[in-house]
């Protein structure tokens, strides 16, 4: 699969979960936390084998930088992930609203 057909597969599911309650949601960041710190070491070490293939390819210091998945990187994650977590659901807030004529009215929701 290349990165088109993934990017399509991302946009569907995006689709999907905007349907998805708060708590289904919220449950499936904290798998992914707990995910990211039960296979840390699992992470870590693959992240070494691909820092090490880059930098055979002459890959750009910022670069590899940015690419290194480390576990201060991997608890950074799982806080961010914990922060969304607690934020309120932004999916179907109304944003604005507005009586076009009596009994019509136009609502912009996220």
């Amino acid at each position: 699969m290349d990165i088109r057909e993934k990017s399509m597969h991302a946009k569907k599911a995006s689709k999907l979960m905007a349907a998805v309650k708060s708590d289904a949601k919220n449950q499936a960041l904290k798998n992914i936390a707990d995910a990211l710190k039960k296979y840390m070491p699992d992470l870590i070490a693959a992240n070494r084998i691909d820092l090490e293939r880059s930098e055979k390819q002459n890959l750009s210091s910022p670069l590899l930088k940015r690419l290194k998945f480390d576990g201060s990187k991997i608890e950074e994650a799982c806080d961010g992930l914990n922060s969304l977590i607690s934020m309120k659901d932004p999916v179907g807030v109304i944003l604005r609203a507005m009586e076009l004529d009596d009994g019509l009215e136009l609502y912009k929701v996220s």
